[in-house]
């Protein structure tokens, strides 16, 4: 069959808009272009705009309107054309003019709808109550025209399942829920309504009976406890639509940014409404400042609301009513340039945890242009990148907060956009309005970059508010970094800022704001695409859902905290009266006096510093250089090579040493069926190591000539011992077929008795090794603790196989490092013993022994096949075999008292710890009994109030007094939770005395602590 011969068009339109003016001056003319091309039935459009000016037009009242088009057509070979019918679509819909409606008021309904708040939350108070047309009596009881007459009964229940509002007997509202047995039902008490249900109402559903018809013969469940989740309440967007018109034959109208704004709307108002702003009679918005409507955190210490008559007085426990503040950033709460404070304004105004915007906005265009200056400490992103420009596209780079550090709660005020990263002036403004008229008198600040940030806060505190609470003499501050952050810190800031060394810290450790970026993150994909306004709103209404999670669960979490802390302390407190008590007693009272004048501020010297610094190979090489240097001022120096010294040849020796360790171990990972990537890895790691081993090899040569012949001697040797083989040994280079990392070395140590050397370079090593032997042996103790650390965490929270799985290789890694650290002291030791004794060096036997096996093991851990009583603490930690702390071993008496010092500081912070949660507990206690009363307090000024009588009114005193039970049975619930507590710290104080009484004849038992020495209300 013929092809058929089918048409391309390419068609061009050019329209030309103009527009007169009234007052006849030039004006600007809109040319619109658009070309349409078809290729296989598929049709593109493009189209191109250009404006010019227009001459004076001279009477022209409408618009003009001139447009043309040119038709290109060609024949080509194609299956298929472009439809005729469809081109004069085309020209029709290019020559039309388009017409753009005004907007109006009604465009912008959330601005129609701000002035009408208090409106709406009226009305959603009202319904607190019984409402407008409330009845006493049931209107829909069936009355009886015979005698005697029945009166309706009382009207007390509501459905809120069915249209309308209607108070119902309970007889009625069973009657007409035969159908709807799932329907939510409350009663009205006489003061606020309370949930209740159809079935302690009477309804009864007899499966397998049509609806009417009762069972002849019926039974009762087992248990009576049948339970229906009814879920017809969960509907998504798309399922709405569909359902309405599942064909496409009838257009539905997109209600979702009316949806959108109708949850905020109600977010808004439910918020007002808890925060108990409908009660105030000056009115909900304008009653309302900053922070009225955050979540409080009860545990926490309010002036004249949960604190104990008497605590300003309190001095040597002051902590105890501290306020524990974390700072933070969070980089993932984005938002993009999107809308406008004028298009979207925010409906809480600074109302809950975000500041109010404008003062904010204000304070930071009037710093944007501070330089900060550079961390002086560890490289801190927040501190060196706060200079940095900020992504494009970006209005906001992330969010700062200030919260409670102690229960993970976000602080009124406390939350505001970040402009350019982490600036100072951005979180100075946060922590002043959060802490902003504070009455109390102790506070611990907790910030990642706290030892930078606090540098010159007070000069900038200071330009911001004189009066703020950190310039007053009788208020305490102590800043302190995040127990998870202080590692990334410099050694000094490890102890000045550490809260394990802060008195009154607990066991708090700091990391409140991350624990509650976790909650939040998963939004910041949805709030980074929202106006400003919408998305502060937004996060204000998760800020306030997380606090309320975390009140009413502080009754279980505390509970957690208190028993477990309980037990913490007694064995903390067993554990430092045990090595207390085997010390001397003028070694501690001296240590004793040290660390308790530097906690009070009366030293400057930080017991928790290493005083003897141990020696390390850095240290060793650096002095040999400076020596060397000296050499070469004085004309001594002996150097062959210009590159390499003898010092630096001894060290690269000690370097190849490791390496081969190294490849050693990577090598029995590998096997014969390994992947060829693994192979390939392994095999250039020893190629390079071999490169290395030549070029080493030929400048020891020039040292130590007589190794030449050594090492040519020992290959012969083990060449003869094994089967008969092609390859030659080099004098600078192993055998091609030897195993790399057993290439011998012969550094001096190795060459005792087979050659004669120069003393200097045995000195070089004698100097190497001892610092290598100190640290590989601190690397095996420190990484047997973190051993120890797995494994319990592992037994007491992993659970699955996966979880299993992770865990057992985390231990793995630590037990290849112990591995790798044990071999590296046993070659040291091995040269220390060599060198040592041509050297004719002394007092090293007792310090540096033999390390077997069952020498590494943890602290704790008992020898094998030795019994616990018997069994000796491995040597590794008494850092130099059996010396004791007599004598002139300063070394190890410096680590001694280091250790008391940290023990004492563990038993300090598990005993606060336990005194901080019972004050805890008893101010939520507080707290919800000052909120009781003021709910109540509420309702009665609500019902002698002018509006008294009025619905209105009556849903303000139903509300008042349901909030009030509502925290009457909180109390309830959180007191017989905590009953077990009192009983928890008892055996916690028993088990102390015991170990006391175990301790009467050791040395230092004059300075063991008893339980009656713990100040612990219970």
């Amino acid at each position: 069959m013929a092809r058929t011969a089918k048409k391309k068009f390419k068609l061009t339109f050019h329209t030309s808009i103009s527009q007169a003016s009234a007052s006849q001056e030039p004006q600007e003319l809109r040319h619109k272009s658009t070309q349409y091309t078809s290729h296989q039935g598929q049709v593109q459009a493009s189209t191109s705009y250009l404006s010019t000016k227009a001459e004076t037009p001279q009477n022209v009242a409408t618009p003009d309107l001139d447009t043309h088009y040119d038709l290109e057509a060609e024949i080509l070979q194609e299956d298929e054309g472009l439809d005729p019918a469809y081109v004069e679509h085309l020209i029709q819909i290019s020559t039309e003019p388009t017409n753009r409606r005004k907007r109006t008021a009604g465009d912008d309904p959330l601005k129609l709808w701000l002035p009408e708040r208090d409106r709406y939350l009226e009305e959603l108070l009202t319904l607190e109550g019984r409402g407008h047309d409330a009845l006493d009596m049931c209107p829909t009881c069936p009355r009886t025209r015979q005698i005697p007459f029945r009166l309706p009964n009382d009207a007390k229940y509501e459905c809120l399942d069915c249209f309308g509002r209607s108070l119902q007997c309970g007889d009625c509202l069973v009657r007409a829920h035969q159908a709807h047995p799932f329907h939510r039902i409350r009663l009205w008490n006489g003061e606020f309504f309370v949930r209740t249900n159809l079935k302690s109402l009477g309804l009864r559903v007899q499966l397998g009976h049509p609806r009417g018809i009762p069972c002849s013969n019926p039974q009762s469940s087992p248990g009576d406890d049948f339970v229906v989740i009814d879920v017809r309440g969960i509907h998504s967007l798309g399922t709405l639509s569909r359902l309405t018109d599942n064909t496409g034959t009838q257009a539905v109208k997109d209600r979702y940014p009316a949806l959108l704004l109708s949850v905020r709307q109600w977010r808004y108002l439910k918020m007002m409404k808890r925060a108990a702003r409908g009660h105030d009679p000056n009115g909900a918005v304008a009653g309302t400042k900053e922070g009225d409507c955050a979540v409080l955190c009860p545990a926490c210490p309010h002036y004249e609301i949960n604190l104990p008559e008497g605590w300003e007085k309190v001095v040597s426990k002051r902590w105890l009513y501290a306020l524990y503040v974390g700072i933070d950033a969070n980089f993932r709460l984005k938002r993009k340039h999107v809308s406008s404070d004028e298009k979207d304004p925010d409906l809480g105004q600074g109302f809950a945890y975000f500041v109010e915007d404008k003062a904010y906005k204000a304070h930071c265009e009037k710093n944007k242009d501070t330089i900060e200056p550079k961390s002086n400490c560890s490289r801190h992103d927040a501190v060196n990148l706060s200079n940095a420009k900020p992504g494009t596209n970006h209005a906001a780079t992330g969010v700062g907060t200030i919260e409670c550090a102690r229960h993970n709660m976000k602080r009124p005020n406390a939350v505001g956009d970040l402009q350019f990263h982490e600036r100072y002036y951005n979180m100075d403004y946060l922590f002043w309005k959060s802490l902003q008229g504070s009455q109390l008198l102790q506070f611990f600040i907790s910030y990642d970059i706290v030892c930078q940030w606090s540098i010159n806060l007070r000069k900038r505190m200071f330009d911001m508010d004189h009066e703020f609470l950190i310039f007053d003499e009788k208020v305490y501050v102590k800043f302190v970094v995040p127990k998870f952050h202080l590692p990334a810190h410099v050694i000094a800031c490890r102890t000045a800022f550490s809260l394990n060394y802060t008195i009154g810290a607990g066991r708090t450790d700091g990391e409140a704001p991350e624990r509650g970026w976790a909650e939040i993150n998963p939004l910041a994909s949805s709030t980074k695409e929202m106006g400003p306004g919408s998305r502060r709103d937004a996060l204000d209404a998760h800020f306030g859902d997380y606090n309320w999670r975390k009140v009413v669960g502080m009754g279980t979490t505390m509970y957690r905290k208190a028993r477990a802390a309980a037990a913490d302390m007694a064995d903390h407190i067993v554990a430092h009266n045990e090595l207390t008590a085997s010390l001397p007693h003028e070694t501690v009272k001296d240590w004793l006096e040290e660390v308790e004048s530097w906690e009070k501020g009366l030293s400057s010297i930080n017991p928790y510093n290493t005083r003897v610094e141990l020696p390390t190979q850095a240290a060793a090489r650096h002095r040999m250089a400076e020596a060397e240097a000296a050499d070469i001022k004085a004309g001594k120096d002996i150097s062959l090579d210009v590159d390499v010294t003898p010092s630096v040849l001894i060290s690269m020796g000690l370097d190849l040493e490791a390496e081969q360790r190294s490849v050693k171990l990577d090598s029995k990972k590998v096997w014969d069926h390994s992947q060829d990537r693994q192979k390939t890895r392994l095999q250039l790691r020893m190629n390079t190591l071999s490169r290395k081993l030549a070029v080493w090899g030929q400048r020891q040569q020039l040292y130590i000539p007589s190794v030449a012949a050594i090492r040519q001697n020992d290959a012969a040797k083990q060449n003869k011992a094994k089967a008969p083989t092609s390859a030659k040994p080099t004098s600078s280079g192993p055998a091609p077929t030897s195993p790399i990392y057993e290439y011998p070395l012969y550094l001096p140590s190795s060459l005792l008795g087979k050659a004669a050397i120069d003393q200097k370079f045995a000195e070089i090593e004698w100097s190497l090794r001892l610092p290598q032997a100190d640290e590989s042996i601190e690397s095996v103790r420190r990484n047997l603790q973190m051993r120890a650390y797995l494994w319990k965490f592992k037994e007491k929270n992993v659970r699955g196989q996966h979880a299993n799985t992770r865990a057992r290789n985390a231990i793995a890694n630590v037990q290849a490092r112990i591995d790798t650290s044990a071999e590296e002291y046993r070659a040291a030791q091995i040269a220390i013993v060599s060198l040592g004794t041509l050297l004719q060096k002394t007092g090293w036997q007792q310090e540096y022994l033999k390390l077997e096996q069952g020498d590494i093991r943890e602290l704790s851990e008992v020898e094998d096949g030795v019994s616990a009583g018997r069994s000796m603490t491995s040597w590794i930690w008494r850092t130099k075999g059996m010396s004791g702390i007599t004598g002139n071993d300063e070394l190890f008496r410096d680590a001694l008292r280091l250790e008391w010092c940290k023990s004492r500081a563990r038993s300090m912070r598990f005993t606060e710890e336990v005194a901080l949660l019972s004050e805890e507990m008893a101010r939520v206690l507080r707290f919800f009994s000052w909120q009781e009363k003021t709910w109540l307090q509420r309702a009665e000024e609500w019902s002698t109030h002018a509006t008294g009588g009025t619905p209105y009114a009556e849903g303000l005193i139903a509300y008042a007094r349901r909030q009030a039970r509502l925290r009457v049975d909180m109390t309830s619930h959180f007191k017989t939770l905590w009953l077990p507590i009192p009983k928890f710290i008892a055996e916690a104080r028993a088990r102390i005395d015991n170990s006391v009484a175990a301790l009467q004849d050791s040395p230092g038992f004059q300075n063991v602590q008893s339980s009656s020495s713990l100040d612990i209300a219970t």
